[in-house]
């Protein structure tokens, strides 16, 4: 039984592990493995009459399983002799030097390497005397701090390249031990070229000696942690795969004795996997970022990702192991690479995106450096193009880097054949959409914020209403935002469509029948529509202006396809449809007029009173606060009606939409205490009520009281009404 287990999960594995095109195609037999009783025998019953393919897929598949248990037992089996057989093949090799020879020639290497040190120092001397400005001068911006990594890492590499030419000539001119000889001399200075330009990169990348340049947010401990880590990770792989290319180059067959191959794949991923557990804090820091300012939480997926990045790390080192010892025992092809593929692809992209940063700050440069509104959601996407670009080309170096993972395991994404090429073609046109969407966004978002929107409105402004609106342009440009991004999702979503095979032509033309029937049945829905084109194209309103319609007042707080809402100063918010608008009138256009009437006695001299509000008038426009708010000063207009208990004389200027109020509120102060220094009095409204035939002496009852009541009240009433709609 447990034989039959074994069986099946080589099964599985090879259906994982196998190409695409050798699998067992749908039509294949059902294989059923039962619990046999001891002494039974396990039968395989075919759900189908097998076709000629199906079965070679079968054969095919047997023979793999066949050869992957034959050549698994033999190298189990050979690792006891293994020893023997890598010193017997050295021996083959040694041509004289004695048994130790290979570690006699990699001292040798290491004592070039020394030499080509030297020769580094020198360079480094002679550099850092070329280049004092770059490695004294503190960067600034994200462009120098980029601009001085990629220069310093530049400079180091061309080091280690000089290092690794002069001890290449070295182990060549000494020609110590033949062909074996060089072979482990240029062998061990690549390994240790190699290692040191991964350091390089590393160092670039994470800045451990320098804080003020450093590009990830992480502290000088964590970040030299993680330097070493990956540092003394890649050192280890190095070292393996070099002397796996060492054994090649002198010829020991690495396809028929695959032990060195499995041994070495072991070592790397089980430093990469130590590596991520060590290092998973730091890797946890790196994924969220830097702490918002406002306290707010990360996403669930962000911190999901925090908390099992090295668990999946490690799912994937074992995975990549597993089918790595699977197709190194068949000598398959992309059978190594498979563990260090998502590591060469990080370097190579960390790197190109910081070329794409350095090229989008010198693009951007001045532009694009407008922070984020308040109150706006950090994690809802770039707010300026400069943003945007920035998370367009993190998203190209992702697709790049899977792109070459996906080509190590031997999967090409770029081919366009098949599934694989319709995901890879929608995923493009979702990249291109998205990039679309947010660059309409984007523009159109800090065109509004350059027009300005309605001024924020004081507590008279909102208790009476009439304050200034928007521009006409922040009006319509949201419609025309909204507009534009519906027509990009569209053609996405059909051209989507269109990729994974759906036929669109027939939803055209039900989309014509069901425009047809909806534009029949919806009469008023059209009706709305074209009125309210027709008023945004005349400009009978903006957003944030106070408007009347038809009874209905409020400022306009919003406009759609199909109506507007006005939010009246006391709170309720009104929906109108523009089908219904009849007649409206806007009073925040241009400019107002506040006329205020004055209540004074009859014996107040008329003249006195036109010079305070003269003087008046020319002190309120040198005012600090309000002069700036006058197109028109502050005028007498004379007497204006004449009352029984007073005699009205108006005042009136002009102002901005909505500065009326705060105006009026300084003039009416001002008006009081000029008229108590002058001696001018207001006057209290009377009303003379005669009971005709009466005593004048008299008590009067109660029912008479009422009586004189009632005929006062409407002498009351009538001139406050007046006044009031005067004002207006």
């Amino acid at each position: 039984m447990r034989i039959v287990w074994i069986h099946a999960a080589a099964v599985a594995l090879a259906l994982l592990c196998v190409p695409a095109s050798a699998q067992v195609p749908p039509d294949a037999v059902a294989v059923a493995l039962v619990d046999a009783e001891p002494g039974s025998v396990a039968t395989v019953a075919p759900s189908a009459e097998p076709s000629p393919r199906a079965m070679a897929s079968i054969v095919a598949m047997d023979d793999r399983m066949m050869t992957l248990r034959q050549r698994l037992r033999a190298t189990v089996s050979g690792i006891p002799a293994f020893p023997g057989r890598v010193a017997a093949f050295l021996e083959q090799n040694a041509t004289g030097m004695g048994a130790a020879w290979p570690l006699y020639l990699v001292a040798l290497a290491i004592l070039f390497l020394g030499i080509g040190h030297g020769a580094e120092r020198w360079y480094a001397n002679w550099a850092r005397a070329q280049f004092t400005y770059i490695f004294r001068t503190a960067p600034g911006s994200r462009a120098e701090r980029i601009s001085y990594l990629m220069s310093r890492a530049a400079l180091q590499a061309v080091g280690v390249a000089i290092q690794a030419v002069v001890a290449v000539v070295l182990v060549i001119a000494a020609d110590i031990g033949g062909s074996p000889g060089r072979a482990t001399g240029l062998a061990t200075v690549m390994g240790v070229a190699l290692a040191r330009l991964a350091g390089v990169v590393f160092r670039a990348l994470l800045a451990p000696d320098r804080a003020d340049c450093r590009l990830p947010r992480l502290d000088d401990a964590a970040a030299r942690s993680l330097f070493a880590g990956l540092r003394a990770a890649t050192w280890v792989a190095v070292a393996v795969s070099m002397v796996c290319l060492w054994l090649a180059w002198l010829g020991f067959d690495l396809r028929t004795d695959a032990f060195i191959l499995v041994l070495a794949t072991s070592i790397v991923a089980l430093s990469f996997a130590v590596l991520a557990v060590a290092q998973r804090r730091v890797g946890a820091d790196l994924i969220l970022g830097p702490p918002a300012g406002d306290g707010a939480e990360r996403p669930l997926p962000t911190r999901l990702m925090a908390r099992t990045w090295h668990v999946l790390a490690i799912v994937y080192l074992v995975m990549a192991w597993a089918i790595s010892v699977y197709r190194e025992l068949l000598a398959m092809p992309n059978a190594v690479g498979l563990v260090l593929a998502p590591v060469v692809a990080g370097l190579a992209g960390l790197t190109l995106y910081g070329i794409a940063l350095l090229a989008v700050d010198r693009l951007f440069r001045g532009r694009g450096l407008r922070q984020a509104r308040p109150g706006s959601d950090p994690a809802a996407g770039p707010r300026t193009m400069r943003g945007l670009a920035d998370h367009a080309a993190g998203l190209v170096v992702v697709v790049l880097m899977a792109w070459a993972v996906a080509a190590a395991w031997g999967v090409d994404l770029l081919a366009g054949v098949g599934a694989a090429g319709a995901v890879v073609n929608v995923l493009v046109v979702i990249f291109l959409a998205y990039v679309a969407f947010q660059a309409v966004k984007i523009t159109i978002d800090n065109r509004i914020a350059e027009e300005g929107g309605p001024p924020g409105a004081d507590m008279e402004t909102a208790d009476e209403g009439g304050g200034a609106g928007a521009s006409r342009l922040a009006t319509l440009l949201p419609i025309f935002r909204n507009f534009l991004l519906a027509v990009i999702v569209s053609i996405a979503g059909m051209v989507v469509l269109s990729e994974l095979g759906v036929d669109i032509a027939p939803l055209f033309a039900g989309a014509g029948v069901v425009g047809l029937a909806v534009g029949f049945g919806a009469q008023t829905l059209i009706r709305d529509i074209f009125s309210g084109a027709f008023f945004l194209l005349d400009d009978a309103f903006r957003k944030g202006e106070y408007v009347d319609i038809g009874g209905t007042k409020g400022t306009v707080e919003r406009i759609s396809i199909r109506s507007l809402q006005l939010r009246h100063q006391l709170g309720p918010l009104h929906t109108v449809p523009f089908g219904e608008i009849s007649r409206l009138t806007n009073y925040s256009r241009d400019w107002v007029v506040m006329k205020l009437p004055l209540r004074v006695t009859y014996d107040t001299d008329v003249e006195a009173v036109r010079k305070i509000i003269k003087n008046l008038g020319a002190e309120l426009l040198a005012h600090p606060e309000i002069g700036h708010r006058f197109l028109e000063p502050l005028k007498s207009q004379g007497v204006y009606t004449m009352e029984d208990s007073a005699m009205i004389v108006r005042v009136k200027f002009m102002t901005r939409p909505g500065d009326q109020f705060q105006v009026r509120k300084i003039v009416y102060q001002r008006i009081r205490e000029l008229f108590e220094q002058a001696g001018i009095r207001f006057a209290h409204r009377e009303v003379t009520v005669r009971l005709a035939g009466a005593p004048a002496d008299r008590p009067l009852t109660t029912a008479e009281k009422e009586a004189v009541a009632g005929a006062a009240l409407p002498a009351l009433d009538q001139p406050v009404a007046a006044a009031r709609a005067d004002t207006r």
